[in-house]
């Protein structure tokens, strides 16, 4: 797949730019986000995956979290609680998603992952390694992780 990715080397680009003002930070971050979303959505279409970004980022999570309540899921995402109820409908519609009784608290329910879940998650998970391998051609294994440790620190910074 041939596909033209210089301006997410432009963004990544941005970060080795000490003269960067906050507005092109800021920017360049969104643009990066919402260009590797589009895409990923798009290779999971092209796969015939009925899943959103969004909604394989709710499997990551409730993969990782498994057993966990909606509450818990709706804490972990920093997602109101009617977003991620939306959000969990949808994936029990796909049938991605189980609930069971919660054992302890009759009021919650237990959020898994059903075996297609887990097929569907591994498939985007190929999928985004493959997109993430396209992103950062030419950027080497250093200036990635002194772009994520940049990225880490601002995002603590701004965290309450």
């Amino acid at each position: 797949m041939a596909t033209n990715l210089q301006p997410l080397v432009d963004h990544v680009n941005y970060f080795r730019n000490e003269s960067m003002t906050t507005g092109q930070l800021i920017q360049s971050a969104s643009n990066l986000l919402h260009e590797f979303k589009r895409r990923l959505a798009a290779l999971m279409d092209n796969a015939g995956i009925e899943l959103t970004p969004t909604q394989y980022k709710v499997l990551m999570t409730i993969d990782r979290l498994a057993p966990c309540t909606a509450q818990t899921l709706s804490a972990t995402l920093n997602r109101d609680k009617a977003r991620v109820t939306r959000l969990l409908q949808d994936l029990l519609t796909l049938q991605v998603v189980a609930r069971q009784p919660h054992p302890v608290d009759k009021r919650s329910q237990l959020l898994t992952l059903t075996e297609q879940g887990h097929a569907s998650l591994a498939q985007v998970r190929a999928l985004e390694s493959e997109l993430f391998d396209q992103m950062c051609a030419g950027v080497t294994a250093a200036e990635r992780a002194k772009t994520l440790k940049v990225l880490q620190h601002l995002i603590a910074n701004l965290q309450d």
